[in-house]
């Protein structure tokens, strides 16, 4: 894997991978060493979040129950209560009082039950009074007599102690109070004055609702609960009845375990562990209290944990993006520069065309690479004029090589003709040898047609035929259509030449058929010349194309020669192929593609020779071309 890492992994996921290692080994790090110092930083901020909502529930709870207390001292200061119930009142005022003042009281009263907090108003007074009940409006009777809250626990509370007022829960209240008025209650005393009796009571009740609603406000944390008791651990209201049944807790035992407010502690309850605080709600003996289960307050902080995770994941994605784009913008070049250089093997190197110029070192890289390909191309094509130039100075060479006894003995049988005075014979000799070589010795073109150059065959063994008094039969079975494919010059020529003095010529009769055919296979032209001669013994074919092989009447160079310059112009899957039996004859391959690599250079002769006939050539020519 190491190897792997270090030589063999595309470079892109290499750069992206180093990239994702340092953003996440130091997650890993953070996640290992710093765990536990964490998870407790979270719980303490969780408790301490805790802690500031409870303070917040609290003082809201003040602010609520206050509006009762304050309801109740509003109607215990007013004149119409002093005059009634306090030391300046007097029995007789109730008889005398002008009955419109009481209207007005009684209306102020009403106007404080807002329908929301406070939902109703009682003033319960003793029996020298009983004549307030005829003031009672609507259906609303403010005005009650003090026997019928006789056997309430308030009641009992208030008449056997010193208190003033009492913020009473449900269970202080009587069935009646808690159907009809309200099911909490804040109850002040009015003191008579000196000799006028019991008591009367000022009872303003409110909703128990209300206050649920408040402590529901406090809940943040899933089954956690928030619940009111009074001093003697009486429960007032609480934000859910089932929790607050399963965590319930005696006051005392809260400030046991707590030791000050708001101060938040965890204490083993059943099988688990809660959380547990208080708040002292002012101006009350009440008591406000939160349970937070330690399990949820755990799961919070894992899910914190989490989200904290989630954040360094996108942060990692990002990264991972970053360094998956900034590494795609240094592969890409270097891949572009390794595809170029690949394509070296098959063809010429090629600029790389970038999008826009860069200065790092990729950009170096490419600018000099696009440099060294310009200095490449520039030697190749100085190569290639090179190597066509040797090509042509090869091919003239080989041309050059042709058998001069071919020449010799051509004027000397033109001079035997002479000599017995045959001038036709000699003149009909002298114009096919002339025209043979003008073809031959042209250096107008490297390449002709096909029908060129069967011209150029025919006369050659027309001149042998003139030697060896017609014992050579030429057949040529050219399709029309390949007349006009090109062909470079004195191909056929050294291979008829072979077959007649090597092949025909050792036969006893010393005479023969020679057969040119052709034929396309694919974008490869392919011509075979048999001969019925004496053919070739295996050793022969082994060296007859590599320019090694010997015969009685000289070498076979021509041959060589011949095979030698198509695989110059074509490639060496070109040239000539030899199949031969003995005492049967011979049978040569000539494979030329149609349009070769060099066919610009060497095959631009048009389909015909000024020397060909229906062109514009001398007399001599025209006499030649009438007279064959």
């Amino acid at each position: 894997m190491t190897k792997y890492y270090t030589d063999d992994m595309g470079l892109r996921k290499k750069l992206t991978i180093s990239h994702l290692v340092v953003v996440i080994i130091p997650l890993i790090l953070v996640s290992i060493f710093l765990y536990s110092s964490f998870y407790d930083m979270v719980i303490k901020n969780m408790i301490a979040s805790e802690q500031t909502l409870s303070v917040q529930t609290s003082d809201t709870l003040k602010a609520t129950i206050s509006q009762a207390a304050y309801a109740a001292n509003s109607i215990l200061d007013s004149q119409v209560t002093r005059e009634l119930f306090g030391e300046e009142g007097d029995l007789s005022v109730v008889e005398s009082v002008d009955g419109q003042k009481i209207v007005n009281y009684y209306q102020t009263i009403l106007a404080m039950i807002d329908g929301e907090l406070i939902t109703d108003i009682r003033i319960y007074y003793d029996a020298p009074y009983t004549r307030l009940s005829d003031f009672n409006m609507l259906e609303t009777p403010v005005f009650q007599p003090l026997e019928k809250m006789t056997s309430s626990y308030w009641y009992g509370i208030l008449s056997t102690t010193a208190d003033s007022a009492l913020f009473c829960p449900s269970l202080y209240l009587s069935l009646t109070e808690i159907r009809e008025n309200g099911e909490l209650a804040y109850i002040t005393r009015v003191p008579y004055g000196e000799g006028k009796g019991d008591a009367a009571f000022i009872a303003v009740y409110f909703s128990k609702d209300k206050i649920q609603n408040i402590l529901s406000q406090n809940i943040t944390v899933n089954d956690s609960a928030a619940y009111i008791l009074n001093e003697k651990s009486t429960l007032i209201a609480a934000s859910d009845a089932a929790l607050t049944g399963e965590y319930f807790t005696e006051l005392d035992r809260i400030k046991e375990l707590t030791q000050t407010e708001n101060n938040f502690v965890t204490a083993p309850f059943l099988e688990q562990k809660l959380y547990l605080g208080y708040h002292v709600i002012d101006n009350s003996d009440w008591y406000m209290i939160s349970v937070i289960p330690s399990s949820t307050v755990m799961q919070k902080g894992k899910v914190l944990i989490f989200e904290f995770l989630g954040l360094y994941l996108v942060v990692v994605i990002l990264a991972f993006i970053v360094a998956y784009r900034l590494s795609g913008s240094i592969v890409k070049r270097i891949s572009a520069v390794v595809k170029q250089m690949q394509k070296v093997k098959l063809n010429r190197p090629e600029r790389i065309q970038a999008v826009q110029e860069t200065q790092d070192e990729i950009g170096g890289l490419v600018h000099t690479y696009n440099y060294m390909t310009d200095e490449i191309n520039t030697l190749m094509e100085q190569q290639e004029r090179t190597a066509k130039e040797l090509r042509l100075t090869e091919f003239a060479a080989l041309q050059a090589q042709i058998n001069p006894h071919f020449l010799y003995n051509s004027l000397d049988m033109i001079n035997w003709h002479t000599q017995k005075g045959e001038k036709e014979e000699a003149a009909k000799a002298i114009q096919a040898l002339s025209k043979f070589y003008k073809l031959t010795l042209s250096k107008k073109n490297a390449a002709v047609t096909m029908a060129v150059e069967l011209e150029h065959v025919s006369l050659y063994v027309e001149l042998q035929n003139m030697r060896y008094d017609d014992k050579i039969e030429l057949l040529i079975d050219i399709p029309p259509d390949m007349l006009g494919c090109m062909i470079p010059r004195l191909t056929f020529q050294p291979i008829v030449e072979n077959a007649i003095l090597h092949g025909i010529m050792r036969k006893p009769e010393k005479e023969g058929n020679i057969v040119i055919t052709g034929w396309r296979e694919g974008t490869d032209l392919v011509y075979l010349i048999s001969d019925d001669g004496v053919g070739m013994e295996q050793e022969v074919l082994n060296q007859i194309l590599t320019g090694e092989g010997k015969s009685s009447k000289g070498t076979r160079i021509g041959v060589y020669n011949t095979h030698r310059r198509l695989q110059l112009l074509y490639g060496e899957s070109y040239g000539l192929t030899y199949e031969s039996t003995v005492h049967q004859g011979t049978d040569v391959y000539i494979r030329i593609p149609e349009m070769g690599a060099d066919y610009e250079e060497y095959h631009t002769m048009e389909s015909t020779d000024s020397s060909l006939p229906g062109s514009s050539g001398d007399a001599a020519d025209n006499g030649m071309q009438q007279e064959r």
